[in-house]
């Protein structure tokens, strides 16, 4: 009778589960096409590692211990019965020792599940981690499926009797209270069974579905650089950008179910962190909301879902995409978006008008003439490599950077680097006025087609020259000219300041005179951080310059905060919230510092801002990695 009943009841929960997963799926598939299936064992591994692995979950101590004690108190009881009710015939010392890890498992479950309950009560929605009543009833039903569990196992030791109560240490604590009585045996087991049922057939329709949703996204994750935006010939193209769901790919739409509002990225996002209208997690959401009702409400995105402020408030710093568990992708559907209100709509302030006219004219976001691009190497005696008669024969293509060349601050780090390079015999060369902005404000501000034709006439200078490496000061230069230019014929070797000023230290091309007797707080650049994981050379860099103290944000390396200049926030006005740039430095002057490290040219001057904003501009000294390296450096 029994068997009868949980068959037809697995039938129904597993046509309900099917029903809802097909239905997501046709969701899913409103998206344009996307290739997604390359490296395929790369893509499984993935699922492993970080999915069974949990080692993106276990960043955050508490609740990363919680869920992987979850997940597998869940997972190794069901598969433990799921084997026994197949019938498998187990030796009994294998047995035994099962038996012990379903009660290890199964308790860990349900503490896991009670400390989950109480950080659910006890949550801060204005930060990030919210709590729903569904969330409740799925953390309820989980609690009594393990309870039940235990008093299924507690009863069945009662019946089999005390020589089997060693095998299961928690179970013993349940059969000396429970009957030993087939009929409560059966009774609980059902209740249990159909608790079980109810959150398989729930999968679909609640944030259960990160059950599946989280290993496909694990296993359709971006393998390309970190922070791809993908490259399309505008040429072919009636549309850009992104103001309805089928504009989305089926993996951006994808991302959407596999949010599961755990708040991390909300918890690291210096917009939402400043009070800017943009909260990560709730952006997610709210697209996913308008996903489900797409079909029958075919609404543009654009103010009707997501406001223009939520848009542009994103200064693209990856804190949100390094700090999700499930590898949800969101700052190219912001940059999509910023595509559609740039290119289709025109929809752009006033700063960022003038910036991309400055860039379209003058091949810089200031505007400065492009003939004065080279002015501040004048009487370095910088080889341009125009001038040079055999170009290929130079060590590296210094890339001074828009900012390098132009702002007046960041040109005096153009000068410390072009002082180490000579300090240590290496064979340089500049472009002088053939450089162009690499694009990079353009293209995350939106302006796809203005990016795209500057990236072209860069790559083919560099082609013409047949430079093979080039070393740059600002990240996002490095980010772009390493990266992005790559899907337009454009592959180089880029190196970073850091790293090629640390890689002289290590081959003695510099000698020290003396010690950097200050105490340093190092700010780590979102674009050399997050976006390309180096955050050890600069730190080396200053702990071999012999810094008094190196000293460390609370929020450093990949929960680092950002300065608020990326994304094409450079050139706009920052009105609502805190300015992110005083956030930053109020959270450096708590350590006491002497001097700020910068390594980056709008991390400079958004920190020197926010200094000022303090008026501790005559206490602390804002200094780039290279400035401190040639003031205490000579030619070895």
């Amino acid at each position: 009778m029994w068997g009868a009943i949980d068959f037809v009841l697995f039938a129904i929960f597993l046509f309900v589960f099917l029903n809802g997963l097909l239905k997501r799926a046709k969701l899913w598939m409103i998206g344009a096409e996307e290739n997604r299936w390359d490296n395929i064992g790369e893509r499984v591994g993935g699922i492993f590692q970080i999915g069974f692995g949990h080692t993106r979950i276990l960043r955050e101590k508490l609740p990363g211990i919680s869920h992987f004690f979850l997940f597998y108190g869940f997972t190794i009881p069901f598969v433990m019965i799921l084997i026994c009710q197949l019938n498998f015939k187990l030796p009994h010392t294998t047995a035994h020792v099962l038996s012990i890890i379903f009660d290890i498992a199964g308790i860990c479950g349900l503490i896991s599940t009670i400390i989950f309950f109480f950080r659910r009560i006890l949550a801060d929605e204005n930060v990030g981690f919210d709590t729903k009543k569904e969330d409740i009833i799925l953390l309820a039903i989980l609690f009594f499926i393990f309870a039940t569990g235990f008093l299924t196992e507690g009863t069945r030791l009662a019946i089999m009797g005390s020589n089997y109560y060693k095998y299961s240490p928690v179970g013993t604590l349940f059969a000396l209270i429970m009957p030993a009585s087939p009929n409560v045996l059966r009774w609980i087991w059902q209740i249990h069974f159909v608790l079980v049922l109810i959150i398989l057939g729930s999968i679909p329709y609640t944030k259960m579905i990160h059950l599946v949703t989280g290993p496909m996204n694990l296993f359709f994750r971006n393998l390309k650089p970190k922070g791809y935006l993908k490259t399309e010939n505008l040429e072919e193209m009636e549309e850009f950008g992104v103001n309805r769901a089928d504009r989305f790919t089926w993996k951006q739409l994808l991302d959407l179910d596999a949010c599961v509002r755990c708040g991390r990225c909300a918890e690291n996002c210096p917009a939402n962190l400043t009070q800017k209208p943009l909260n990560p997690k709730d952006l997610i959401q709210k697209l996913k909301t308008y996903m489900e009702k797409y079909p029958e409400e075919k609404a543009e995105i654009i103010n009707n879902v997501i406001t223009e402020d939520e848009i542009w408030s994103c200064t693209t710093c990856m804190a949100c995409m390094e700090n999700c568990p499930m590898m949800i992708e969101h700052i190219n559907k912001i940059v999509d978006m910023r595509q559609h209100l740039v290119l289709m709509e025109s929809k752009i302030t006033n700063e960022l008008q003038v910036a991309f006219r400055n860039i379209e004219n003058n091949y810089n976001p200031w505007g400065v003439g492009h003939a004065k691009r080279a002015e501040w190497a004048e009487g370095l005696d910088v080889p341009v490599l125009s001038e040079i008669e055999n170009p290929e024969e130079i060590e590296i293509l210094f890339w001074p950077g828009c900012a390098g060349a132009i702002d007046d601050r960041y040109k005096k780090v153009s000068v410390a680097m072009v002082n180490i390079l000579k300090k240590a015999g290496v064979k340089f060369a500049i472009l002088g006025t053939e450089e162009k902005c690499c694009g990079d404000p353009a293209r995350k501000a939106g302006n796809e087609y203005l990016y795209q034709n500057i990236a072209r006439e860069n790559i083919e200078t560099l082609k013409n020259y047949k430079v093979k490496k080039i070393v740059t000061a600002c990240p996002h230069c490095f980010n772009t000219l390493a990266k992005d230019y790559k899907d337009l014929g454009g592959d180089f070797e880029v190196i970073h300041h850091t790293q090629f000023i640390k890689k002289l230290l290590e081959e003695q091309r510099l000698r020290f005179v003396k010690n950097y007797d200050k105490k340093v707080i190092y700010h780590d650049s979102c674009y050399l951080g997050r976006w390309n994981d180096i955050y050890d050379e600069p730190r080396d860099i200053l702990i071999k310059a012999g810094v008094k103290e190196l000293l460390e944000f609370d929020r450093n390396r990949r929960k680092g905060f950002c300065c608020g200049a990326g994304g094409g926030r450079m050139f706009m006005e920052e009105t609502l919230g805190v300015r992110i740039n005083n956030e930053r430095v109020r959270q450096g002057l708590e350590k006491n510092p002497e001097c700020f490290a910068t390594a980056c040219p709008f991390c400079m001057t958004m920190i020197i801002d926010g200094v000022k904003e303090f008026k501790k501009e005559d206490e602390i000294l804002v200094r780039d990695i290279a400035e401190i390296i040639d003031s205490i450096t000579i030619k070895n």
